[in-house]
Order: C-alpha cells, then structure tokens, then sequence
C-alpha cells in the first residue's frame, strides 16, 4: 500500500503500533489503525497459543523459567502478525473478469449417487448470507487473473446432488465457568480442585483441574482444553505407533465412553504426527467439516503406542440452525468459477503436508521417597473454586517451607527435597539459581555408546548426559531440558529427540475488504525450524497451508437482511447536480492495469456525512484530479443489493478555485463560541479551525497526545467562512513528523491497492482437479472471540474442488453452493 510521496510505510507501521503518531496520509492512517483493531479483537486460537508453547519448549528448552511469559509475547505478537497478514495476502485489488483460461473437459460427466439428497424445502424468507468474497464494488479478480500462470484441468465427476443444504450459524462457545469446568472435568473423571492461571490478559485466563497425575487445561473465554491421563508420561513415549486403524478404534472408544461423541464424525490420521487421531463432526451426517487451520479439528487424541492416551485436545463448538437454502449444481459453480461469471468470490487453500513424523521423548520420573535437586520457575496458582492456593513448578506440586511466590514469579531456583508422591515435591532447600541460561536447556545431535550418551551442542560443546535413559537414538538431533553440574554433567528432566526436532508447520489465513476499511485475520501452526547441522539428514519436514479469499467477511456486518441506504432518491431518479466530495482509489489488476475506482460524499449544512454513493459509467475521465474538491453530479440514481450507486453522465467542479493547501504547525484543543474544536497554529502565528474537529465527540478533546510530538501537517480546502474570528480549513488530512519545510500535497494522490506477488504465485503450472463435493468451512478462526453477528460465524455449504499442483502440494477452490438470490 503506497502512494508516489510514501514508498516504504513500514516504518510508520510500527510508529502506529507503538501508539506513536504516523505520517500516513488521513485515509491510510485510519485503514491501518482499524485493521490493528481488527488484529487485537482477534487473538489466536488458544489451542494453537498452548501447543506452540509446548512446541517451541521442546525446541528451545533453555527458555523453560520463562514459558509462563510465552503466551503473553504470542498474543501481543499476533495482534501485528495479523494485521501484517493482511497487508501482504488480503488487500483486493481491481478484478474485471476477462476470458476464461483453457480447460479440459468443462462439460463433465455428472453421477448422481455421490452425495446425499436433502429433502427439499422452498424457503421464505430466509435471510440473506455474507458474500464470501471481495464486495462487488470492488469489481474482484476472477480466477484467472487471481492466478494467471495456473492452467486448470477438470478430471472429476461432479456430484448434482443435494438441492438445497442446511445453512448454520456458529455462536458464542459455552462460557467458561466454574460449572462448565467441573462438568467437563466430571467427563474425563477428574475430582480435583480448580485452579486459575493468568496470562496477563484478562481474556486469556487458563483454568486447571489437577487429581493425581492426571491434569485437564481449559483456556480462554472458549472451553477449549487439553487432557493428560498422567502428566509424568504425557512426553515419555518412544515406542513404535500403532497402525491407524487401532489408534482410531482405542481414540472412538474413549471419546465415546465420555460423552464427547454426541455427534456424526469422521476419524482420519493426524497431519503432524504418528500417534495423533483427528476427530471432527459430518454436518447433517454427511458433509466434511473443515478448518482454516486444518491440523486443528475438533479433537485431537494422541494415542500412545502401547494402546494408552497419552493426551487429547478438543474445542466445544455450539452450531445452530439457520434454515434450509436452494443451492447451485456443482457443475454450475464450477462452470461459474472457470468462466469468471462470479468474479473474485471464492476461496482457496494450498497445502503441503510432511509425511507425519514419530515423537520419541523421555522423562524422569519420580518415585515416593526420591531424594530430588532440580531447577525451574515455581509459580504460585491460585484456587478458583474457594481452596488455597498451590505452587507449581512445571509438573511439580510444592510444598513445604517456601518463600513468598507470585503468579507471575520469573526467578529461577536451586531446589532439593524429597518426593511426597510421583508429582508432590516436598521442599527442602530453595534458593536463586546462578547457573547461566546456556546451561539450563541444551540443543544438538546424541551421541550414543554403550550405556552413555552425549550431546553435541550447538554453541560447539560435548558434555556426557548423567544417567541417559535406554532407547536414545544415535546421531539423532535432540533437546534437552535440565541443567548443568557442577562436574560439566547434564542432569537431565526432559529429553526430545528424532525426526520431530526439526519438523515445522505453519498455517495462515487472512481476508479484507478495502471498501469497508479493512478486515481481520489469523495465523496458526506448530513447530520450529531446524537447528543448524543437527538437522542437515531432515532437510524437508516442512509443511505450511495457505488460505485466502473469503475477503468480505466483516465485523459488525448484520446477518439479517440488511436495510437499504436511506436517500431522497429511488432507483431511475434522475440526479441534478447534486454536490459531493470526491474520493477514491486505484485498484492495480495481477498484470499492472490500473483502474481507478471512486465515490462520492453527501454531507449535510452542518458537515456531517449523510450517505455515499459508488460513481459507475464510462465518464469518469479525470475524476482523479479532483480528490476531496466538492463538485456537482449530474447522472442517474440506483440501488446496486442496497448499497447507493450513480450513473454519472457529467460533473463540474463546485468552485473552480478551490484547491488543496497544506499547513504546519501545531494543534491544540480549545472551545470556541461554546464549541470544542481543534485550533491549528501555523508556524508564522496564523491560526486555523479544523472542521472536522466540529463532529467529534467531547472525549476527542480530553488527550491531546495524537497531536502532540512534533510538527503537524494538515492538507485541505481553505473555507471562506469564519467561526470566532477564525478561518476554518475542510482538513482531509493530519500527520506528525513530516519535515518543515514539505508542504507538496499528499491528499491529491491516488492510494493504490493490489496484489502481492506471493498470492499470484501461489498457484501456477498445471493443476489437476480430482474431486468435487459439498463442504462446510469453519472460518471461526478466533476460537469464540468473534462478535455474534460476524460473518464468518455464518457456516455455509460451500462445492469443494480439490486436486494437486505439479509439486505436490494440495490444492483447493471454494464456491459459495446456495443459490445467488440469497447471497448479498
């Protein structure tokens, strides 16, 4: 996103992160401050939050005293990331459909027994769904031009079944209460007190349910959790998996013997990992549920390979009813989607998968009695349900003579004492470790002889593993975590090793929508890089899925039929110079074609916008020199699903003199004539009222800081009325820190909106499409956190096409199935 006077803004980004002043022009400031709003109203998966923290334990276990912190540093990360999502994959860009790409066999053969049929039922009305895909103002790219070195080819037999399919709406996620703890924690027959564990966020407060060895994790406002049967061989597993068909059966049995089955599903293997079983719902028992973020179904239940559970996670999901809509032939969408008939209005998601690897891991267990010197980051955990609180340390339970321990407690200690139990750590010496952070955790390739074993570490040391248990893998990369002795001995807690350490996934996915500001977005994935040479035998455990489209998917947008836009017209008026303030953007197509694309401002007497209109027609010529200039319209009035349109036949500048100025200086509030308004001071003492400071609310002027800091640059139309002896300035935009002395306009500058190449070439070469069937994509990506009337709550059945690239990767296209009438 750039204009001619900006070309690198990713400095001002940041200013704006930092709640520091940007100079961004007025229009472009504002797009980016809401979709960092966007970003903070939408934090990770708390799923994926704790299972990165896990993963990059395992792969940085020097960091251990500070894990507590982690989810803190993810969810301020990911706040940024997802509005850096955006800017790199979601902003639309000018989309005319233009001729379809050559495909093979666009006539197919049609088998009617491939899916179900759905009793047809002839609605009424039923509300309108969200368009998945960049608003038609936009005028969106088709998927030629999304990907135009993409040649498709058509090899499946497209089902023309069902007629019409459910439509649901996913609402708020149980809350997450003591009761609905207990209840949970009932199901997995877990009688132990409930304890809370703040992360720094209020909204991301986990709860702990601890009975014996066994823990239960709920996190955030969603009742997602994480079951472990037995915290002390969670991660001590190194034996061969099951085939999947036994891991499915012992996975099925378990879950239902809970009660978490009460639903139609399907079972396949994990992506990830060997031991993992995926669980997720068949809507109306007969169509695939999917996710943005695939490698996170509903449950997760990693099966050990001696038949045991080792762990299992899950999220509650409450689907409604929404009715039941006529919905297109899958050979009509994909004619629709091939032909560009629908624009830019799919989806798309592009995998590729490592083959899933084998954890092999080891922990020391502990026995009544032990004698024990360790070393950790003990945290007080306070109790939720009126108990006393206790101290952990990692999977440890202490007790005995402590000093005072925070919640939030960051030092680490020397610890010695005897063992109560397996997890009960009685305390008998506690004091500030001064071992340095290198050695506390230990990254590198074993070394395997005999009955010993070392590490080669990475910062160049072999040090010998005290005690190394049986099965360590030679010449493999491992993590260990624990500290070093005095004598140059690791004295081991954790050990990680093979393949794993050095597997990564990531996933993304994002939307905008330009016309309306911005949008929100999310990323996920687990894993961590490869460490130097311990990983040069796994050069390609990498995996990654790629979402997109689905790009006018906005907060707050009504999910019942919306009203349309009051105006004095009605469609067929004809429009007689009437004054508008000129706005707009240039929209650059996949091969460099700009387009500009425009609207038009009614304000009333008083300055406040009453309605805007989309400017449409082949007469638009050198509406570009004229941005933020009042000028007449003359054309016809329409209603394009609600929204205004003007079909302009001519326009004329208001006042031919009228001309962008800029101004600098410093602004401060003040009231004049009973009014509180915004008074700029220029730098040779002239003083000046901001005409948009007369619409704001009186909190506006309680903190000046956003004009503070510097020299402040405003651009606009000098008015020839006055208020309070002053000028008044039509201000169109207001910076800080742009250089005295820069007074060339900014405003009249077109801002450009495209594509980033990484999207165009995310797909190209030949593309083969195998299969074709009715889905549901649950775009909830903000586990719960989403507003009730966002749209992406709506759960709509969606023609799945899938197939392969010429790499290997995995490849599919999504088209909204209900029928157009219903889809605004």
């Amino acid at each position: 996103m750039t204009t001619p006077e900006m070309n690198d803004p990713s400095g001002e980004l940041d200013r704006l992160l930092s709640d520091l002043p940007a100079d961004l022009p007025l229009d472009e400031q504002k797009f980016a401050e809401d979709l960092m709003r966007q970003a903070q109203s939408n934090p990770p998966d708390s799923r994926f939050v704790e299972d990165l923290s896990n993963r990059l334990w395992l792969r940085h276990p020097a960091n251990k005293p500070s894990m507590f912190k982690l989810r803190n540093f993810w969810l301020a990360f990911a706040g940024g990331a997802a509005a850096i999502l955006i800017l790199l994959f979601g902003l639309p860009f000018l989309r005319q459909p233009i001729p379809p790409v050559a495909v093979s066999n666009v006539t197919p053969s049609v088998v009617t027994s491939q899916v179900a049929l759905v009793p047809t039922i002839v609605p009424t009305e039923l509300p309108f769904l969200p368009l998945l895909g960049p608003s038609s103002v936009q005028a969106s790219v088709n998927l030629s031009e999304q990907f135009p070195n993409a040649q498709w080819t058509l090899q499946a037999n497209l089902p023309s079944d069902p007629t019409s399919a459910k439509v649901y709406r996913s609402v708020n996620r149980p809350e997450v209460s003591l009761e609905n703890i207990r209840d949970l924690a009932d199901k997995f027959g877990l009688k132990g007190q409930i304890y809370s564990r703040g992360s720094g966020q209020q909204d991301f407060i986990s709860y702990i349910v601890i009975d014996g060895l066994s823990e239960l994790d709920v996190f955030g406002q969603n009742m997602s959790f994480t079951f472990r049967p037995d915290v002390t061989r969670e991660n001590d597993n190194h034996t061969v998996s099951l085939p999947f068909q036994q891991r499915a059966e012992v996975a099925v049995a378990f879950m239902k013997s809970r009660g978490l089955l009460d639903f139609d599903y399907s079972v396949e293997p994990g992506k990830l990992n060997t031991n993992e079983v995926y669980i997720s719902r068949r809507m109306d028992g007969k169509y695939a549920l999917l996710f943005t973020e695939p490698t996170s179904p509903e449950y997760v239940v990693n099966v050990a390979g001696d038949g045991t559970i080792q762990s299992i996670r899950g999220q509650t999901l409450n689907l409604q009813e929404a009715g039941i809509y006529p919905i297109r032939s899958a050979a009509e969408a994909w004619k629709d989607l091939i032909s560009g008939n629908i624009s830019g209005r799919f989806g798309y998601q592009v995998a590729s998968y490592y083959p899933p690897v084998n954890s092999q891991s080891w922990v020391v267990r502990y026995t009544a009695g032990q004698k024990v010197e360790t070393i950790g980051t003990p945290q007080s955990v306070p109790s939720a349900d009126g108990g006393q609180a206790i101290v952990m340390m990692d999977n440890l339970i202490l007790e005995g003579s402590l000093p005072q321990i925070a919640a939030d407690n960051e030092q680490v200690m020397h610890i010695t004492g005897t063992m109560k139990s397996e997890n009960v750590l009685i305390v008998e010496t506690i004091e500030p470790a001064s071992i340095p952070l290198e050695d506390m955790g230990f990254l590198g390739t074993l070394t395997v002889t005999g009955q010993s074993a070392s590490i080669s570490t990475l910062d160049g040391r072999t040090l010998p593993i005290a005690n190394p248990p049986a099965g360590l893998p030679d010449k493999e990369p491992a993590s260990i975590s624990g500290f070093l002795r005095q004598d140059g001995i690791i004295q081991w807690e954790r050990i990680f090793a093979g393949p794993e350490m050095c597997a990564s996934f990531s996933s993304g996915f994002s939307y905008s929508d330009a016309g309306n500001g911005g949008g929100g977005g999310g990323g996920g994935g687990g894993g961590g890089n490869g460490e130097g040479d311990m990983c040069l035998k796994y050069p390609n455990l990498h995996g990654n899925t790629t979402t997109g489209g689905f790009d006018n998917l906005q907060p707050g947008d009504s999910l019942v039929n919306p009203a349309a836009v009051v105006t004095p017209y009605k469609t067929g008026d004809s429009i007689d110079g009437l004054v508008v303030e000129i706005n707009g953007y240039m929209l650059v197509k996949t091969n460099g074609t700009r387009v500009p694309q425009f609207y038009g401002n009614v304000f009333d007497n008083n300055g406040e916008l009453e309605w805007s209109a989309n400017l449409q027609g082949d007469r638009l010529t050198g509406l570009e020199n004229q941005l933020h200039m009042m000028v007449r319209l003359w054309g016809t009035y329409r209603q394009a699903k609600n929204s205004p349109e003007i079909i302009v036949d001519r326009y004329e500048r208001v006042d031919p003199a009228e001309k962008i100025g800029v101004w600098q200086g410093s602004i401060e509030a003040n009231s004049i004539d009973g009014k509180n308004v915004f008074v700029l001071t220029t730098l040779d003492g002239t003083k000046y009222i901001l005409r948009s400071s007369l619409r704001l609310p009186p909190q506006a002027f309680e903190n000046n800081d956003q004009n503070a800091g510097g020299l402040n640059t405003v651009e606009g139309v000098l008015l020839p009325e006055k208020m309070g002896g002053y000028p008044v300035i039509r201000d169109v935009m207001n910076m800080n820190g742009r250089p005295q002395g820069d007074i060339q306009p900014q405003s009249t500058q077109m801002m450009e909106i495209g594509p980033d190449e990484s999207v165009v070439d995310l797909i190209s070469g030949q593309v083969n499409i195998n299969n074709a069937r009715l889905v549901y994509l649950l775009m909830d990506f903000a586990g719960g956190h989403l507003p009730e009337d966002h749209p992406a709550r709506v759960l709509q059945p969606l023609w799945e096409f899938s197939g392969s690239l010429q790499d290997g990767r995995s490849v599919s296209l999504f088209v909204q199935a209900v029928d157009e009438k219903y889809i605004r």
